[in-house]
């Protein structure tokens, strides 16, 4: 609401600055840029801003140069705490403040209190020609608090002027407005001021005499001594009330405390209310007066008005004589009850009530659209991070209206509960990935027009400890001519995994070394990215059927796990190497001089022998020990697994088998070298 009352201030604010003078238009800043008022209004040029920020200001302002904005900070914000808050002190000595420029436009005022005015005979609070004035506090000047002359119109709105004309001094006329000019009320509380005649509203035809009003209470005002008209007192002027609620007006006689009509003047009543303010509560006194009253609540009816010298009188057949049912008169509230005669009592032909219904009588309508009713009010909740989508509640159950009207809500929360209604008006949340956090408010609201009913619960949202983030293997890398010797140091690295939680993660590293069927592990703890293993801390111990290891070449797969509390997660990937041990590298081109099957040593040989060969290129390689017939009688290298360029052994464990030739075969990369053995038995 703030926000939409701001936008609209300031919308307004280029729209009058646009319109008065849209190129030199300027915002003059009180005390900013001028110590006083004053000295900020005879700075500004035709259409310029004064813009007073709060505080006491006790001077005379007197706008008489150039047609200009003077306003409070409620101008650029829409908050009505500035108009309580920046005033215009008379003191009790001088006016306070006066406008009378001429030229195009009309002087426009808004968002301050004028009090304790005096030392002149009308106008100690205001003293105007043709002007607007919005949003005003004027009280505790002396009568005639409020002055108004011009011929041309002069407005009013939302403002309140109360307690006038009860400082010794000043007019006796009109003590919260005196005019003879034209004047127009609209929102306004004209309330316990006093004055001889007219306590709240003295109104004279010098310059026209006409005062309209809409949505006005006129109320708690006092014509003193034997004077005459507590509310108003019309002398052959012209006055039309609208929605007018007059009530608690007194005179010292006790009659015609509302409304005294003298001279020619002309009085009209319409969807208005006059209540409490003695009997008769109207008085004309003129041949020349003309009176007409209808669709109006007015005390004792056609005998709460008294006529004098045969005035014209038309008191309609739409009147009504009835209590209209305030909700607490004596401190001060007239709005209506919900059984109050005056509600849907105005005339049908006027303009709705903002509720949609037919005009009320008086100032204050009652609104007959009944705000939502909260029938189930939603409990708190609680649930765990990372919990997904969650239905809180179905608002057409949470929610009814009385006037079975369909109603529609707004919600308002955290930005993270990703809050979200459907079209069938059920409720979820889905808390973002990774967030959490204490009773966090969330607020429904139900709307029926212009009423709303508001929900309020809170959600917890507890934290779990979240997996950690994935994570990329970098060396050593897939390519299979990545091999190392028992001399080497193997540097492992792996890129980081980023907890969602801001906690520590350690590392796993594993190792698996393939070689025929069997498969080894070991593991190493890290709390760093990198691991730096020389091959000889490794213990190599792999076995293969049929045959001794000496010279070992083995496949090598090795991933890192990331731990974080009791989670984890594995490396994207699975990288791969060779390692060998006693298996000699040229150190110049790491090559082989060929590929080759040696002689074997010892050959003859009892039960073993060492077959030694040489592979020039990286392949898978298989050895097989064949009889003369050209069956294979043992397997060693099963030519499943690649193996690295460079001189290799095997021992060949030939127990169980009967003595003979045999042949020993080598496949590598498409070549195949044979050679014979003899086992001696």
């Amino acid at each position: 609401m703030a926000r939409t009352q701001l936008c609209t201030a300031l919308f307004a604010v280029l729209i009058m600055l646009s319109s008065v003078n849209p190129v030199h238009a300027a915002i003059i800043n009180i005390p900013a840029d001028q110590q006083t008022i004053q000295a900020g209004v005879d700075a500004a040029e035709a259409g310029d801003t004064v813009l007073v920020a709060p505080g006491v200001y006790r001077e005379f302002v007197w706008i008489r140069r150039n047609v200009v904005t003077l306003a409070s900070l409620i101008f650029t914000t829409g908050d009505p705490a500035y108009i309580d808050s920046t005033i215009i002190d008379g003191e009790e000595e001088r006016a306070c403040l006066k406008v009378s420029a001429s030229g195009d436009g009309t002087s426009f005022v808004r968002g301050f209190t004028i009090r304790n005015g005096g030392g002149v005979s009308h106008g100690a609070g205001i003293s105007t020609g043709r002007a607007t004035f919005e949003d005003m506090v004027v009280t505790n000047c002396t009568c005639g608090a409020v002055y108004t002359w011009a011929e041309d119109s002069v407005s009013f709105t939302r403002c309140k002027i109360t307690r006038n004309g009860w400082i010794e001094g000043g007019n006796t006329q009109g003590g919260g407005m005196y005019t003879q000019g034209r004047v127009f009320l609209e929102d306004c509380v004209i309330a316990d001021n006093r004055a001889l005649d007219g306590g709240g509203i003295f109104v004279t035809r010098l310059n026209g005499g006409e005062l309209h009003a809409k949505h006005v209470l006129i109320s708690g005002n006092i014509a003193m001594d034997e004077g005459r008209g507590g509310g108003i007192y019309l002398r052959n002027s012209l006055a039309v009330l609208d929605q007018v609620t007059l009530t608690g007006n007194r005179t010292p006689n006790g009659d015609d405390a509302a409304i005294y009509g003298g001279g020619e003047c002309s009085l009209t009543l319409m969807n208005s209310l006059g209540f409490n303010n003695g009997t008769p509560s109207i008085r004309v006194m003129d041949r020349n007066a003309r009176l007409e009253v209808d669709f109006s609540d007015i005390e004792g009816g056609i005998n709460g008005i008294v006529e004098g010298g045969e005035a014209d009188i038309n008191y309609g057949d739409n009147n009504i004589d009835a209590d209209p049912l305030f909700v607490d008169p004596d401190n001060g509230d007239y709005h209506l009850t919900e059984n109050s005669p005056c509600i849907d009592a105005g005339d049908p032909d006027s303009p709705l009530d903002p509720d949609g219904t037919r005009a009320d009588m008086g100032a204050f309508y009652f609104p007959q659209v009944h705000p939502p009713v909260l029938d189930h009010p939603i409990p708190d909740i609680t649930v765990a991070e990372d919990c997904g989508a969650v239905m809180i509640a179905d608002l057409d159950t949470v929610f009814s209206d009385v006037d079975g009207d369909s109603l529609w809500y707004a919600v308002i929360g955290a930005e993270e509960l990703h809050l979200a209604l459907n079209e069938d008006n059920l409720l979820w949340f889905e808390p973002a990935l990774n967030f959490n956090g204490d009773s966090l408010a969330v607020e429904v609201r139900a709307y029926s027009g212009n009423d709303s009913t508001t929900a309020e619960f809170l959600v917890s949202v507890t934290p779990v400890n979240d997996v950690p983030g994935h994570f990329n293997l970098l060396s050593p890398n897939r390519h299979e001519l990545d091999w190392f010797n028992e001399w080497d140091t193997i540097r492992f690295e792996w890129e980081a995994s980023v907890d969602p939680d801001h906690e520590t993660v350690r590392y796993l590293l594993r190792l698996d070394f393939h070689y025929g069927p069997h498969i080894d592990s070991v593991a190493f703890d890290a709390d760093t990215l990198t691991v730096c293993c020389p091959s000889d801390t490794i213990d190599l111990a792999p076995w293969q059927p049929g045959g001794q290891i000496i010279n070992v070449i083995q496949k090598v797969s090795w991933w890192v796990v990331a731990i974080s509390g009791a989670d984890s997660v594995r490396s994207d990937s699975i990288f791969t190497f060779w390692l060998g041990t006693g298996v000699e590298k040229d150190r110049e081109n790491n090559e082989p001089s060929a590929f080759n099957l040696h002689s074997l040593s010892p050959n003859p040989f009892n039960s073993s022998t060492t077959i030694r060969f040489g592979l020039s290129k990286l392949a898978t390689t298989r050895i097989g020990i064949y009889g003369l017939n050209g069956r294979i009688v043992q397997e060693l290298w099963t030519g499943r697994d690649a193996y690295p360029p460079g001189e290799h052994a095997v021992v060949w464990n030939a127990e169980g088998l009967p003595g003979g030739v045999y042949l020993v075969r080598l496949e590598s990369g498409g070549e195949v070298k044979t050679t014979k053995a003899i086992l001696l038995r």
